[in-house]
């Protein structure tokens, strides 16, 4: 096989490459081969284990990316995990002033709707309405009547102070 020379930078059993001080402790008989082989296969298995190590390091580099774009779309984007109300009321009699309706959402399966009402003492309060029932699904009704637009949410208020 070529020049004879014995090398023992590199020997190949099975798949697995050994360095010459491993080959010590495995016992294995040093590997007669041409100059030329010897290196195109150290240079072969160096190939490999850099596109191994960079594999490794676009998939570690792929995963942070990710979680920081979680954690800025997350940030920039009131995305609650849960329902605003966890309790609802069927029905609401006194002064509201103001609405807000939250579509469904992913970690809430079901639309919400937040009155805000005024008390006698100058305070305010957010009452949670049950947007199944009826007074509910007539605020839901009107929002979207509305197209949604915020300088018109009096209409719905006023019309659902006249239905009371």
């Amino acid at each position: 096989m070529g020049s004879g020379k014995t090398h023992s930078v590199l020997a190949i059993k099975g798949n697995q490459a050994h360095s010459s001080s491993s080959l010590s402790l495995l016992s294995l008989p040093q590997f007669t081969l041409s100059p030329s082989r010897d290196l195109w296969t150290f240079v072969f298995l160096q190939e490999q284990k850099m596109a191994l190590i960079s594999k490794k390091n676009c998939a570690f580099l792929l995963v942070v990316v990710a979680a920081v774009y979680i954690q800025l779309y997350q940030a920039t984007h009131d995305i609650p995990d849960r329902c605003y109300c966890p309790e609802v009321i069927n029905f609401i009699k006194g002064n509201m002033s103001d609405f807000q309706v939250y579509d469904r959402r992913s970690g809430c399966d079901k639309t919400e709707l937040i009155v805000t009402m005024n008390k006698l003492d100058n305070t305010t309060e957010k009452l949670c309405m049950n947007t199944q029932k009826k007074f509910g699904m007539a605020f839901v009704k009107c929002w979207d009547r509305i197209n949604r637009t915020e300088s018109r949410k009096s209409e719905c208020i006023d019309k659902m102070k006249r239905a009371v």
